[in-house]
């Protein structure tokens, strides 16, 4: 299968998430580029206006592949609005898709409310829909931290912590390869 990672990042975290993807199913990847810079006001607004940003066009077309791999934090328990905005305007040529998050809070109900807004933006059911939370990497006294939560920065090992949720998501998506029989050191992108 010929996949092909879009992700869009605010801080990092979820590019450092499609970087991981990629090498791990060897394919290609491409970020969602604004075609202004993004602030922290930006996010705001955007949220409380529902506001779609002007993108630049993907580097790469989603209608040569065959399996689409969106990557973008949540905001406000929605995609971040330039993922959504890109979603929208590549509609026609999404065929197949997942979606894999690494955002800030797990929230009740939020995998089944984005859930509901990717396929009223694609016209379908993602394949696979995974959240990782920040918080599950920080000590309980920080979880409710507001400040703590969106200015946390991954690095490689903390995803290292999603070892089970990710082989997840792979085979669900991928399932021709066992992912969780690979020993773990010896699995492409996993890094110490």
């Amino acid at each position: 299968m010929n996949f092909l990672i879009v992700y869009f990042s605010y801080t990092g975290n979820n590019r450092l998430l499609a970087e991981e993807l990629s090498e791990r199913l060897d394919c290609d990847s491409c970020p969602v580029v604004e075609k202004k810079s993004r602030t922290d006001i930006t996010n705001l607004l955007d949220m409380v206006f529902r506001r779609e940003p002007k993108l630049e066009p993907l580097a790469l077309s989603p209608a040569n592949y065959d399996h689409i791999v969106f990557v973008a934090p949540l905001w406000n328990a929605h995609l971040a609005n330039p993922m959504s905005a890109l979603i929208k305007r590549e509609r026609a040529s999404i065929h197949d898709y997942s979606f894999i998050t690494f955002s800030g809070y797990h929230r009740p109900g939020q995998p089944e409310q984005v859930g509901k807004q990717l396929r009223e933006l694609t016209g379908k059911a993602p394949e696979a829909l995974t959240e990782l939370a920040v918080t599950d990497l920080l000590p309980e006294r920080d979880r409710k931290n507001v400040r703590i939560v969106s200015n946390f920065l991954a690095s490689p090992a903390d995803l290292n912590r999603y070892e089970s949720q990710i082989d997840d998501f792979l085979q669900q998506i991928n399932p021709a390869v066992p992912w969780r029989q690979v020993p773990f050191e010896d699995r492409p992108g996993i890094r110490s």
